[in-house]
């Protein structure tokens, strides 16, 4: 939210886009069962820019991540883009074979 600041004072037209889970993903499946301190509330991160005046777009369902980047790309000022995204997906599901065996 600072760099957001900065960006609204100094007119400079930023795009961050959050891949909005309501976790911290890598933290929670790595815990298993515990889910200690990784879960967030349905915090709307389009509509806090907006409350900051910057942009704030909604990706997702109703508006498709691509449509809502290229929007984002030709504003004229920063821009939020919060993209609804699910848990499905473990980071044990992406992590690279490379990494080899932990210990």
């Amino acid at each position: 939210m600072n760099g957001l600041m900065t960006a609204i004072e100094e007119n400079i037209p930023i795009v961050n886009v959050v891949f909005n889970n309501q976790a911290l993903g890598w933290v929670k499946h790595g815990q298993g069962e515990r889910n200690i301190a990784c879960d967030f509330a349905a915090f709307d991160h389009a509509n806090i820019a907006r409350a900051m005046g910057c942009h704030g777009i909604s990706g997702g369902r109703s508006t498709p991540a691509c449509a809502a980047l290229q929007e984002a790309l030709t504003c004229d000022k920063p821009t939020v883009v919060d993209v609804r995204t699910s848990l499905n997906e473990t980071f044990m599901k992406v992590t690279s074979p490379l990494l080899g065996e932990r210990t």
